[in-house]
C-alpha cells in the first residue's frame, strides 16, 4: 500500500499539510498575541481569554475552567488577579453559599468591549485583502474544524464553543 494513502483512500499527505498549517498557525498566533499584548492597558494578555469567558453571566471558577480547559487552581489565580485589577469580583453563589462566582464589574465588562473591539480589529485587518466569500468559507471551514474535535473530545467541549 502507498504510504500517502490511508484505510479509506485519503491522502495522508493532504492531511499531514493540513496539520503543519495548523501548527503553523498556532505559532504565529501565539507570536501575534506576545507582540501586541492585549491590545487593551491594564489587561494582561492570560486574563483577557478570561474575561471574555465570564462575560455577562455570573459564573463558578469550576465552570470557567471547564469552559476554557485548564485547570481550576489556574484559572482561580487568574481570577484573583483580575478582582485585585477590579475588573471582576467574587460573590456568594445563591444556589451554595460555600461557593463563589465570579462575575465581572463595570470597569470589567468595558474591558471586555474594549478586548472584543481590540480582537476585531486585529481580525479586520488580517483579513483585509480577502473577500466577503472567503471570509464566510473559511469561517464555515473553522467551524466545522472545531465541531469535529470537540465531537472527538465529548461532552467536555460542549462549553468549549459557542
Amino acid at each position: 500500500m502507498n504510504d500517502t494513502i490511508s484505510d479509506n483512500g485519503r491522502d495522508l499527505s493532504r492531511i499531514e499539510a493540513v496539520a503543519q498549517a495548523m501548527s503553523d498557525l498556532i505559532r504565529v498566533m501565539k507570536a501575534h498575541k506576545s507582540a501586541h499584548g492585549s491590545g487593551v492597558p491594564g489587561v494582561d494578555p492570560a486574563a483577557a481569554g478570561l474575561l471574555l469567558a465570564i462575560g455577562d453571566r455570573p459564573i463558578r471558577v469550576s465552570e470557567l475552567a471547564h469552559c476554557i480547559a485548564t485547570d481550576v487552581s489556574t484559572v482561580s489565580r487568574q481570577v484573583s488577579s483580575l478582582t485585585e485589577a477590579g475588573l471582576a469580583e467574587k460573590v456568594p453563589d445563591p444556589s451554595d453559599r460555600r461557593v463563589a462566582i465570579v462575575e465581572l464589574t463595570e470597569p470589567g465588562r468595558r474591558a471586555a468591549d474594549d478586548l472584543r473591539a481590540v480582537r476585531l480589529d486585529q481580525f479586520a485587518a488580517l483579513f483585509a485583502d480577502w473577500s466577503d466569500s472567503e471570509i464566510q468559507e473559511f469561517q464555515g471551514y473553522l467551524r466545522r474544524l472545531v465541531q469535529a474535535v470537540s465531537s472527538e473530545l465529548g461532552t467536555r467541549a460542549s462549553s468549549l464553543t459557542r
